[in-house]
Order: structure tokens, then C-alpha cells, then sequence
């Protein structure tokens, strides 16, 4: 039986909205330098080498990658590391800044800056010479070297060539759940939606307050310590009902759709396709440069309004208004006798 045109256009969408929110590119290379180099150089779950004898003119950022400065190298900037690590053999005119990663300074290494370190403390060896001053801050207990290797798998894990695997497995997840909600919270996920719908800017607004409660009273709390606990069980609190929100999202979306279809079908089904789509969509839309994480981001939070806005789904009371009955007219004329 042959489908409708409606049908083979949403089936025509879908595909393309994979393919195109899971763009594959090819594997990071190693970078090397080759002679001077001008510019500021940002490095993401990669490795990086200044050779000897090259010189770089400018700043390195590096995020969960490994860097080295080779033995006669110059670097006339700074170097900023979130996880990975540093291996410094030659001269850095400027100053290094580490978080939680892993850095070495070897024998013969000139650094004419400070060494500032978080969570982290560098390996300094004799004959090293530091001209400014090394500083660390760190708070007991930190876990560093979990967070090292979590910030070394996750630029592993966002690297392009597995982006693809990555995003369809999030959507698929993500609709999984939407389904388990549509059939556990069947009412109240109806009501979460319908407030959506009748009133998506007050549900926005909802979401914003929301979205910023959450976390700013969680990161209070913590920064407390002796109510760290309470902070922690609150950002993850946020963190559910924003997930809640997205399904909130989905399920409208597959509303829509039925609704274009004109067809009816079963509330899992409706929660499933809709999900599958908006999570395609945002997928797609996060490749924006600037405005597409701006964008996803206000969708979202839009669901976890009509969550707060809906009273987190809970049926609202109708109370039967009664009129009262007029008195008949025989009534009266007995009362006037």
C-alpha cells in the first residue's frame, strides 16, 4: 500500500535531518609547528608540538589535550590547560595556567612567568629555571585525577568522527524515555503539554527563573560545605526536571505532528516521533555558530516552564457551580396566604 504524500515527506525530513545534525569529518591530526608561528592556537583533545628551534607568537588554549614544548623552543604567550597535560622543555614568555591537569617541567626549561595551577601541582625539575612564582590552589578532597581523565574521554568521545554514534544514541535514549514517561505520567505529561501550548511565552519565562534557581542555589549551598549535600541534591533535581522538560517538548512535537498528519495515534507513538524529531532538529540546530545553542537551549527550557506552570502536572479541580432554583409561583402565593 502506498503512503501518503505527507507521510514519505516526514519519512524524506527525518532521514535528512540525521545525516545532516550527525555530520561526519575526519579523525584530529596531530598538530607539529614548522618555523614561526603568529597567532593563538586552540587545541581540543588533541596533541600538539612545538619543535625545536620553532617559535609561536601568541597564546595556547588547550582542553583535555597533551602539549610539549620541545628543548630550544620559544613561546611568547601563555598557556591555559583544562585536564590533559603540559611538558615544557624549552622557554615560555608568558604564564601557565592548569586545571587539573598533569604538567612537567624538565631539566633546562625556562619559564619567564608565573605557574598558576588549580587542583593540580606541577612536577618541577632541578635545573629548571622559574622567574616567577608558582601557586596553587586547590580544596581537600578534590578529586583531580578522576576529573583529568573524565575531561580526557569526554574530548575523546566529542570528536567528530564519533559525533555520529554520539548524537543517535542520545536521541534514541531520549526517546526512550519519553515513552516510559508517556506511559507512567500519562495525565499529568498531558497537562504539562497543554500548558505549553496554551501559553508558551509565560512557559518560557517559568523556564528561565527555573533554569537559573536550580543551579545558582545548588552552587550556593556547596560553596557553604556544611550544606554541600543539599546544593548537590539540588542542581541534580534541576538537572531531572530539565529532562523532564525536554520530554515535555517532544511529546508537543509529536502532537503537532499527529495533528499534520491528520491521524491519531497512540500517545507512546506520538511521544516517540516527536522526540525523535526534536531531538534530530536540536541536534541539527546546535552546528549553528553563535545562535544555535541559543536556541535549542530556549526550546528547552520551555518544556521545564510548562512543567512549573502546570503544577508539575497535577489535574486542576472543577468545582460544579450551582445556580439556585427560583421559587415557583405557587409557592409564594401559599406563603402570602
Amino acid at each position: 500500500m502506498r503512503l501518503s504524500s505527507k507521510i514519505e515527506l516526514f519519512i524524506i525530513i527525518s532521514i535528512g535531518l540525521i545525516f545532516t545534525s550527525c555530520t561526519v569529518s575526519g579523525p584530529f591530526q596531530p598538530q607539529t609547528s614548522h618555523g614561526k608561528i603568529i597567532g593563538d592556537q586552540l587545541v581540543i583533545g588533541n596533541y600538539f608540538l612545538l619543535s625545536s628551534n620553532d617559535t609561536l607568537e601568541g597564546n595556547i588554549v588547550g582542553i583535555g589535550a597533551s602539549l610539549v614544548i620541545d628543548k630550544n623552543a620559544l613561546l611568547k604567550g601563555d598557556i591555559s590547560l583544562l585536564g590533559g597535560t603540559l611538558d615544557v622543555y624549552g622557554t615560555i614568555e608568558g604564564t601557565i595556567n592548569t586545571f587539573a591537569g598533569i604538567s612537567h617541567i624538565y631539566k633546562n626549561a625556562i619559564i619567564k612567568g608565573d605557574i598558576n595551577q588549580y587542583f593540580n601541582k606541577a612536577l618541577v625539575d632541578n635545573g629548571a629555571q622559574i622567574s616567577g612564582e608558582i601557586n596553587t590552589f586547590t580544596f581537600p578532597r578534590f578529586p583531580a585525577q578522576p576529573f583529568n581523565k573524565f575531561i580526557n574521554f569526554l574530548t575523546q568521545v566529542l570528536q567528530p568522527q564519533k559525533w555520529i554514534g554520539l548524537q543517535l544514541a542520545l536521541v534514541i535514549i531520549y526517546s526512550t524515555f519519553s515513552v516510559i514517561a508517556s506511559l507512567s505520567m500519562k495525565r499529568r505529561l498531558s497537562n504539562m503539554v497543554t500548558a505549553v501550548q496554551k501559553q508558551p511565552v509565560v512557559s518560557w519565562i517559568f523556564g528561565i527563573l527555573g533554569a537559573m534557581i536550580f543551579p545558582l542555589a545548588g552552587l550556593i549551598l556547596i560553596l557553604t560545605f556544611c550544606f554541600a549535600p543539599v546544593g548537590i541534591l539540588l542542581i541534580i533535581i534541576g538537572v531531572l526536571l530539565t529532562c523532564l522538560g525536554w520530554i515535555v517538548m517532544g511529546s508537543l512535537t509529536g502532537k503537532v505532528l499527529q495533528y499534520w498528519f491528520h491521524t491519531k495515534w497512540p500517545e507512546e507513538l506520538q511521544a516517540f516521533m516527536g522526540s525523535m524529531l526534536f531531538g534530530l532538529t536540536t541536534s541539527m540546530l546546535n552546528w549553528l555558530p553563535c545562535i544555535g545553542w541559543t536556541i535549542t537551549f530556549c526550546l528547552g527550557i520551555t518544556g521545564l516552564g510548562g512543567l512549573f506552570l502546570s503544577r508539575f502536572g497535577a489535574p486542576v479541580a472543577i468545582k460544579e457551580i450551582t445556580k439556585p432554583v427560583p421559587e415557583s409561583p405557587s409557592r409564594n402565593l401559599t406563603n402570602i396566604k
